[in-house]
């Protein structure tokens, strides 16, 4: 996923009667964070706010898992809001691991409903009734931090959820619910974050930029097929320039009338396709277009 500023485009204050809390965006149009933050809500929406989008929207509470677990998965009303997802990573952190998380506290006295940042070092695991939390060391945990994503600053992945304080009033730390325990609780969530940051294969939309396209998947230009037909097919050959923007096509054509050259020359004419890449310094001299040529 990358660094801090990267995370806070994921995460959203999330608000429920006169209660605020912290939760991201962990798969299209999916927020995770805690049961408890939303608990108030029961069947009623969520308010949701965006800092990076700077926009309110509404969400519903979809599963909702009791303590020790205390996750929720909600999901937005508004389907084609397009945002970016944390990086999920079930590995355990190594000891003393820089971790960073931001978030919306509010209460006892304080309120970064703007958002607010907080780093740890990693110190161990930790059990509660068979639930797997990561304890925390060198911070504050404070309320409206829960449903933080906890990002490890070594891998550039978020490793769990923040969840308690060890003591609000100093930097004493805290306790975070793994990745491990999210994934085994939202498997399809868990497989959705894994396909959104799957990179994509190359060459499968010939309209993307990139290398060449294959004539068998050439579209279009039918104009420019013609027009240099008209030219190099002639009874006298013509010369043909192709100019145009990059990242346009004009590779991907010439590659067509290489491997096409029937279409664009009659069988009398003896066509003879020679590729020279003037980028190349090989060719930068009249010599050596004439070896290129030979």
């Amino acid at each position: 996923m990358g660094n801090e500023d990267d995370l806070q485009r994921c995460i959203v204050r999330l608000n429920v009667a006169s209660s605020q809390g912290t939760g991201f965006f962990v798969a299209p149009n999916r927020i995770l964070t805690f049961a408890h933050v939303v608990k108030c809500a029961k069947d009623n929406s969520v308010q949701v706010f965006w800092k990076i989008g700077n926009q309110n929207y509404t969400a519903k509470v979809m599963e909702s898992y009791e303590d020790p677990v205390d996750l929720a998965l909600l999901q937005l009303d508004e389907d084609c809001l397009h945002h970016p997802c944390v990086e999920l990573d079930d590995t355990e952190p190594n000891t003393n691991d820089d971790l960073y998380i931001f978030g919306y506290p509010k209460g006892n006295g304080v309120d970064y409903s703007q958002g607010d940042s907080a780093s740890f070092k990693y110190e161990g695991i930790s059990f509660k009734k068979d639930i797997i939390l990561y304890k925390l060391k060198q911070g504050q945990v404070i309320s409206g931090f829960s449903g933080s994503p906890l990002l490890n600053l070594r891998t550039g992945k978020v490793c769990g959820i923040v969840h308690l304080s060890r003591d609000e009033g100093s930097d004493l730390g805290g306790r975070a619910v793994s990745a491990q325990v999210i994934v085994q609780q939202f498997p399809e969530i868990a497989l959705l974050n894994q396909q959104f940051h799957q990179p994509k294969p190359k060459g499968d939309n010939p309209f993307e930029y990139g290398s060449p396209v294959s004539p068998q998947r050439f579209y279009g230009r039918k104009r420019e097929i013609l027009e240099i037909k008209n030219r190099i097919g002639a009874i006298s050959p013509q010369c043909v320039n192709l100019v145009g923007l990059r990242r346009n096509g004009k590779t991907s054509l010439l590659r067509y009338i290489r491997e096409r050259i029937s279409k664009f020359c009659s069988p009398e004419q003896k066509p003879l396709v020679v590729a020279l890449d003037l980028t190349s310094g090989n060719f930068h001299t009249p010599k050596g277009i004439i070896e290129g040529l030979r």
